[in-house]
């Protein structure tokens, strides 16, 4: 999996997002857009998968990172690549994100104190200035809240119906997607359809009243201002959706409902008719070049790692005395082919500077040890790479 196939698979999960959004959960069958928005991340991974590897823009021959030559000698460092240290960042923000959310819950249980018996079937606890919510079987429950039945059935539906293991699934996948802005909707949707379906499991009691429960959600529409992985009654922004939701439950658009899942199974068919899989004909005549994979699942990799690579390559890379003398430098581009038993062929030069370097580039190249093969479909194939080197005096 390359960038593009990232970026790919984002995208592809915001057109399902946005489906899911504007088509599917304004049909108004809650329990079904509960299940849909757990296995959103899913569908929109298999909708990917035809695609990835397959990106117009990755049809190239892989490039290996630039390695400079100078008239002082290479030494290897042991320091990361910039890669590597982004993708630190990105997890250690990830880890961040989730650990946070816990540390939360947590929290609730610390402070919380816990309540007599009798005012609920489940383990309550008291929690002064945070909003009455729920997570896995505790409720936590603002003291001013506890001559308010309503609230508390509302909180024990989410119980019963296991919205925390929701959350869970949601805050992990959130996490590791948190660059995308679409993720952070999902997750607030996952959460809004929670709401709907306790309201409505609040509102099919016998003694429920829909005025009144719609006027105890107006004087709670202010108590709470951030996400938790829990269930909070009073959530400001989403008090009037749910208002608005409660006074049309009983109207369902089946018709609607088709026309979302149309649209994604349309989409993932038309992305399997763009990328057949039937391989094509095969050509006697194509030349190894033509025959290397561009894209490959295990791509080739130089005995001991990048790492090693470069510091072999520093170490054999001389610079010309004439080129010394005349003070010519710039960058050399060099393609050449992994062969399937992890040869060296087919060797050229790309983009030249002068003959001596061009030269010196290439006898380096045709020099290199043997790597391990890439891999496709379980087999060893060739792969085209590129090879930047930067003849400097300084």
């Amino acid at each position: 999996m390359n960038l593009q196939d990232i970026i790919l698979f984002q995208v592809m999960l915001g057109l399902a997002v946005g489906l899911t959004e504007w088509v599917i959960l304004r049909a108004g069958f809650l329990r079904f857009n509960r299940i849909w928005l757990l296995l959103l991340p899913l569908v929109s991974m298999i909708i990917w998968l035809p695609l990835s590897g397959s990106i117009p823009g990755t049809q190239f021959a892989q490039v290996l990172p630039e390695i400079q030559v100078s008239l002082t000698p290479y030494e290897a460092t042991s320091g990361w690549s910039f890669m590597s240290v982004l993708i630190l960042a990105y997890l250690s923000i990830s880890a961040f994100f989730f650990v946070r959310s816990w540390l939360r819950v947590g929290a609730l249980f610390r402070k919380g104190q816990v309540a007599p018996n009798g005012l609920s079937p489940y383990s309550v606890r008291f929690v002064d200035g945070q909003p009455t919510q729920s997570f896995w079987k505790t409720i936590f429950l603002n003291p001013k809240d506890r001559c308010e039945p309503w609230i508390l059935a509302h909180e024990e539906a989410h119980i019963q119906q296991f919205h925390s293991l929701d959350l869970i699934w949601v805050q992990i996948f959130w996490a590791l997607n948190w660059i995308n802005p679409l993720m952070w909707r999902w997750r607030m949707l996952v959460r809004q359809n929670h709401e709907y379906l306790a309201d409505r499991a609040v509102l099919d009691q016998p003694s429920s009243s829909k005025n009144d429960y719609i006027r105890l959600l107006l004087d709670k529409a202010f108590d709470t201002r951030h996400f938790s992985v829990g269930h909070t009654f009073s959530w400001n922004s989403l008090t009037f959706k749910r208002i608005k939701m409660i006074n049309q439950a009983q109207k369902r658009s089946p018709l609607k409902m088709g026309l979302g899942l149309g649209s994604i199974l349309f989409l993932g068919l038309w992305i399997a008719a763009c990328n057949p899989t039937t391989p094509s004909p095969v050509n006697p005549e194509e030349t190894a070049e033509e025959k290397s994979h561009k894209k490959v699942d295990q791509p080739p990799s130089f005995e001991g790692g990048n790492q090693a690579l470069f510091a072999w390559l520093g170490k054999e890379l001389k610079y010309p005395e004439d080129c010394k003398e005349t003070g010519i430098e710039g960058k050399v581009v060099v393609a050449f082919v992994i062969n399937a038993e992890g040869g060296i062929e087919q060797a050229e030069i790309k983009q030249s500077v002068h003959e001596l370097l061009d030269a010196e580039a290439l006898r380096v190249v045709n020099a290199m040890p043997k790597w391990v093969p890439g891999m496709h479909d379980g087999q060893s194939v060739s792969v085209k790479y590129q090879l930047p080197i930067m003849f400097a005096m300084n």
